[in-house]
């Protein structure tokens, strides 16, 4: 639904599509939209955990948002109706009751572990994921990304995973002269280089 998206990405089943970059700087804003537009033009359904987006309640109102273009506070009778179009599109994650008990790889990889419910899922961010101390992290995120393209083979599913970046270098200038951060190589993803194998 994005033209200029369109030309670089097309979401195709089977594939997990990771998203990484610095805080702030619109990861959750972009697959929020995406997924708005695989609901609207493709009668997508997905299960999505957002943790940093606020309660289940904030998270239904910004997809109304994103599908209406303007605040759903200024509607009246017709916000129902598209609460019940987010209930037919999307199963949301509270992750207040989430994150009150582990939520690791096991975890999410349970509640994804369903044939022919979903077109896609989102895990944002991965390192909401609780994990074991005792495994090196290259070592657990090779596994568990592993288990996560599986998954998406298997129920031929977009798989969504936004990471962070490990750091940021402000390695380049807009026409005016204020810097910015070109795309993240893969030593400052959370992680590193995993990701990008």
């Amino acid at each position: 639904g994005f033209e200029s998206l369109d030309k670089i990405y097309s979401a195709k089943k089977g594939y997990p599509l990771f998203v990484a970059g610095a805080p702030h700087s619109g990861k959750s804003q972009l697959v929020l939209q995406m997924m708005v537009n695989w609901a609207q033009d493709l009668n997508w359904k997905g299960l999505i955990y957002m943790g940093e987006e606020g309660s289940i309640a904030d998270i239904v109102w910004e997809l109304i948002w994103i599908k209406e273009g303007k605040d759903p506070s200024n509607m009246k009778e017709e916000l129902i109706g598209h609460v019940e179009w987010v209930a037919k599109h999307f199963d949301l994650v509270d992750p207040i009751a989430a994150n009150e008990k582990r939520f690791g790889i096991e975890e999410w990889m349970q509640l994804t572990d369903v044939e022919d419910k979903y077109d896609f899922t989102l895990l944002d961010p991965w390192n909401d994921l609780d994990f074991d101390a005792e495994v090196r992290d290259d070592i657990y995120l090779t596994s568990a990304l592993k288990q996560i393209r599986k998954q998406a083979r298997k129920y031929d599913r977009v798989d969504i995973i936004t990471n962070h970046i490990a750091k940021t270098s402000h390695d380049g200038k807009t026409k005016g002269g204020m810097p910015v951060s070109k795309p993240a190589r893969p030593n400052e993803w959370a992680g590193g280089q995993t990701w990008f194998r």
